[in-house]
């Protein structure tokens, strides 16, 4: 698979972002209560070698506020590199995080420089 590398987003270093491989969540169902056994027939149909299944147990809780029922929760996941439309999802989150933190730095610069000045 084609992977691509970006080093330089407006001036900011990026430590040369490529593709990554996600895991994603393909299957999830809820059963009431807490359960031992899950049925097999339960997963899906096309399940992978490389899939992972993992099995929550919450036990019930009661509160003075609050109660929740006892829930087993079964969730698989599946491993893939990540699509063209995703990397550049991430590719835009991580630049408007960096221009953000930028802008954060710059502010706190100027107002330690605005205070340090003042003593002189």
């Amino acid at each position: 698979m084609k992977r691509r590398t970006l080093s330089h987003i407006n001036g900011l270093k990026l430590n040369n972002m490529q593709k990554e491989i996600r895991s994603f969540q393909i299957f999830t169902k809820t059963y009431e209560g807490i359960r031992d056994r899950i049925p097999f027939g339960d997963l899906p149909k096309d399940l992978l070698p490389d899939d992972t299944i993992c099995i929550e147990v919450h036990e019930a809780e009661f509160g003075s506020d609050h109660a929740s029922d006892a829930e087993t929760i079964l969730t698989v996941f599946r491993r893939r590199m990540e699509t063209d439309e995703e990397f550049e999802e991430r590719n835009n989150r991580t630049r408007k995080m960096l221009a953000a933190s930028k802008a954060r730095r710059r502010e706190q610069y100027l107002t330690l420089k605005k205070e340090f000045e003042n003593e002189n």
